[in-house]
């Protein structure tokens, strides 16, 4: 009898003094502690980073957007600040009117490499589609800046100066760039969808009036086309431009 009181009065005074082996048995027995989750070290994260941007380049090669766009979002999983996926989801949004969506992609990207002229075009186009003119060139003219012969800038610089009917200054980009013949041949192309759109609601800005650049790639000048020959904002010869050095946020 005198044991177990001993024992009682023993466990009681562990418990006032808050004895940390007090904790009952009965919840720790037989439960096994899980292992620590083994973070992918850098090269394993840079392999993986390189399939998915395999799977998306196959799948926009193969005309699946849905899938592409999927591959793009499960980049920025792994990167959240992805130039490349950033850019194509920003176009991707500006297709469907989603504007704030895309400038968000925009911005993201751009804080990632902030003097990228494909990356200023874009957003120069997205913001030309929501009528916020003034930026929209502040974003081209930093394009031209960044690189005085990209040529969709040069076109929808060219275009949005037909536009506010400056014909002359549409003519100077037109020029840089291509040839006399291309030029002349833009301006009167972009005088039809001027006249075109003036004959519709004058609010309407299809999404076709300015060139997207592509994000992988480009619109470059065409030295070599034949008088005849004239290719136009988007249809202008495009040429992939090596995709710039990857750094893992």
């Amino acid at each position: 009898m005198e044991r177990v009181l001993c024992c009682a009065l023993g466990v009681s005074l562990c418990l006032w003094a808050g004895c940390s082996h007090t904790t009952p048995i009965a919840k720790t027995r037989g439960t096994s502690v899980p292992p620590a989750t083994k973070l992918p070290n850098r090269a394993d994260l840079v392999a993986r980073i390189e399939t998915v941007e395999g799977e998306a380049e196959r799948a926009k090669q193969a005309g699946d957007n849905t899938s592409a766009l999927h591959a793009y979002r499960r980049l920025l999983l792994l990167d959240p600040g992805h130039v490349d996926a950033h850019h194509h989801l920003a176009v991707a949004a500006d297709m469907e009117g989603e504007f704030s969506e895309a400038e968000q992609h925009y911005r993201a990207a751009l804080a990632r490499e902030p003097e990228n002229p494909d990356l200023h075009t874009s957003l120069g186009w997205s913001l030309f589609l929501q009528h916020r003119d003034g930026e929209a060139l502040g974003e081209l003219r930093r394009a031209l800046e960044l690189d005085p012969e990209h040529a969709t800038a040069l076109y929808n610089m060219g275009w949005l100066a037909a536009h506010r009917g400056e014909e002359a200054e549409a003519l100077r980009y037109f020029r840089r760039g291509g040839t006399e013949a291309q030029a002349q041949a833009l301006l009167s192309k972009v005088r039809l969808e001027l006249e075109d759109r003036s004959s519709r609601d004058g609010t309407q800005r299809a999404v076709a009036r300015l060139a997207a650049p592509s994000p992988r790639g480009r619109p470059q000048r065409n030295e070599e086309a034949s008088e005849g020959t004239v290719q136009a904002g988007a249809e202008w010869e495009a040429t992939p431009s090596v995709p710039p050095t990857r750094t893992v946020s």
